[in-house]
């Protein structure tokens, strides 16, 4: 392991449910630099289905995108940073008001984001759709005492670390395939587990979260009607605050064991994302184009 506590190796970060037991993570974690701050942000979600007894296991489960900070960097005109191997976050356990991290100041935490559920339409053209709050993190770092270090995390403002999101709206909803991330969106497939064990599989939730801050996307991406476009009819309505308004689907719930999408760019505006299903078919979703590819470039005199 990278870190330390004293003379004992440490993980970079350990997840704990309420019970205090490991949340296990099966599936693999993707990495993105931190678009504000030096190091990385690592997203990954928990939750496993390789035994028997994982059908049964309605064990909250937890997204995550957590900021390794910690990283050696290069620092001009210094050079390279020292290894300093303490500064990992800790254990987190979850439900967590407070949102601590072991190995951190008080001030440190991660930020909560909600799933809830709506459901749209009715009869044959009901969905089912998920809907995340969008609260905004703290990026608030306190100078490292060693002049060749990064800062760290602040002590003296209440900042965060990363974030996290419970997948509570569904008894036993899991993780158990790779995420992935693109254009700033990372991918998250849910999955509930069915009682039968000899059904179809179960439900899944398909996700798309900002990366960043684990909450709603800045605009609709799903074409949750299937009519060939992303527009305006495909935001959803909802209660906030007494207040009627129009926030853009996280999610769509879906039958079978969905695992992550081959994706094909259909033009300028459309892509389609095809996600093999347990049910033994192709599941299709129409989204927005994702901006990738060269967004700029520098040019280096000689």
């Amino acid at each position: 392991m990278a870190f330390k506590e004293g003379s004992t190796a440490a993980p970079l970060f350990t997840a704990l449910d309420r019970d205090g037991d490991t949340q296990p993570i099966t599936a693999k974690p993707d990495v993105m630099l931190h678009p504000e701050m030096h190091g990385y942000i690592v997203c990954f979600g928990t939750g496993k289905f390789l035994g028997s007894s994982d059908s049964d296991d309605e064990r909250l489960q937890t997204i995550y995108g957590i900021w390794d900070y910690g990283d050696r960097v290069f620092i001009p005109p210094l050079g390279w940073s020292d290894d300093d191997d303490s500064e990992f976050l800790g254990t987190f356990r979850v439900p967590n008001e407070a949102a601590q991290l072991s190995n951190q100041p008080e001030t440190v935490k991660l930020l909560q984001q909600v799933a809830s559920e709506v459901t749209v339409g009715s009869g044959a053209d009901e969905i089912i759709v998920r809907i995340l709050t969008d609260e905004e993190p703290q990026w608030i770092t306190t100078e490292d005492s060693d002049d060749k270090q990064m800062p760290n995390p602040s002590e003296l403002a209440s900042n965060d670390a990363g974030w996290y999101l419970d997948l509570d709206v569904y008894a036993g909803e899991r993780v158990i395939s790779d995420v992935i991330l693109r254009d700033g969106i990372l991918i998250v497939i849910g999955f509930i587990p069915e009682e039968s064990r000899c059904g179809s599989g179960g439900d899944s939730v398909f996700m798309e979260l900002n990366a960043f801050t684990g909450g709603q996307l800045a605009g609709v991406n799903f074409d949750i009607h299937d009519d060939g476009g992303v527009g305006q009819d495909d935001y959803v309505k909802i209660e906030k605050d007494g207040e009627t308004i129009y926030v853009p689907p996280s999610g769509l719930k879906l039958a079978g064991n969905l695992q992550p999408p081959a994706i094909i760019q259909l033009n300028e505006t459309t892509e389609k994302k095809y996600l093999s299903s347990s049910g033994g078919g192709i599941v299709e979703i129409s989204e927005r184009t994702a901006k990738i590819g060269i967004a700029y470039w520098m040019e280096m005199l000689p």
